[in-house]
């Protein structure tokens, strides 16, 4: 269901990010250093083209993830030499599929942006209905500032290097949301759904936005029993929900009817967790700050 990596030994990151000129001083000014085409796979996910060696791969923007990755696919396709991960370390997806070797890419360019050499991990190839190559994770988009423009279909990455606001170009009415920064990796947000306040991951790595359910029940008091909870999956041991709440507030800009599932922790190993994935995250203009914390978002119309 997602493409969350998770860190279960600790050592010297693996990848590296783009090279970039020295920086002027400090402006007011946003500097854009990339803009790609934005695309949706088969899933409603965004990926970006990204150039290693002249080759092209298509990348999914994981921001829910941590490292980013090659396919197994991609590295035997691009000539690459597989490296075992430093004894004692890997990185694990979610799922239990253990990462345990990188390539050195060559030649990478994203928009403009490049980088002669970028350390990958690889990772299992995915269905094959979903021909992606890699994934684009925030331990190298976290070193900018990411713009998610899904009505105009274009992925922009800025300097971190200006005084803090004065991002939003597009519009003059939007919301500053601020979020945590979980382990530099899943950024964090309180969000108000239906009257309720409670936390959630943002994450245009996975598809669909899902939410405990046993956190659903406490926060909602929810009768399972309601012609409102549609079952998705009806087993003795294992029942999970799709629900459409009313509304869901990014601080001043709402979302209606977001459509959650409802998944035991059971099933997620995430406990008490919640996810706001790419089905709802589209209908949004979000501009991600990372050395601010902060999210600027409109409605993704909103010009």
């Amino acid at each position: 269901m997602l493409n969350v990596v998770r860190i279960c030994a600790f050592g010297i990151l693996l990848s590296g990010g783009f090279v970039l000129s020295a920086h002027a001083d400090e402006a007011c000014t946003i500097t854009r250093l990339a803009s790609v085409q934005m695309e949706m796979d088969p899933t409603g996910r965004p990926f970006v083209p990204m150039q290693i060696d002249g080759s092209t791969v298509d990348m999914l923007i994981d921001t829910g993830g941590v490292i980013s990755a090659l396919t197994e696919d991609s590295v035997a396709s691009l000539g690459l030499h597989k490296t075992p991960i430093a004894h004692q370390m890997y990185f694990e997806m979610f799922g239990g599929a253990k990462l345990k070797s990188f390539v050195r890419a060559p030649n990478v360019a994203l928009g403009g942006m490049k980088a002669d050499e970028m350390l990958l991990v690889v990772m299992p190839n995915r269905a094959p209905e979903i021909k992606l190559g890699g994934t684009l994770a925030p331990d190298i988009i976290g070193a900018y500032d990411a713009e998610f423009d899904f009505a105009g279909s274009r992925f922009n990455l800025y300097s971190q290097h200006h005084c803090p606001g004065n991002v939003v170009y597009w519009a003059t009415d939007y919301a500053v949301l601020p979020f945590t920064f979980e382990g530099k990796a899943h950024i964090d947000v309180k969000l108000l759904t239906d009257g309720v306040d409670f936390t959630a991951s943002l994450d245009t790595g996975s598809a669909t936005s899902f939410m405990s359910l046993e956190l659903a029940e406490r926060l909602f008091d929810f009768d399972l029993s309601s012609p409102n909870l549609e079952i998705v999956r009806n087993e003795p041991d294992t029942h999970i929900y799709r629900y459409r709440f009313k509304s869901m507030a990014f601080g001043g800009v709402a979302v209606n009817n977001p459509d959650i599932l409802l998944v035991p922790d059971s099933e997620s190993k995430m406990p008490r967790t919640a996810i706001i994935g790419a089905n709802v995250l589209r209908k949004l203009h979000l501009y991600v700050a990372y050395r601010e914390h902060k999210l600027y978002i409109t409605a993704a119309d909103a010009h």
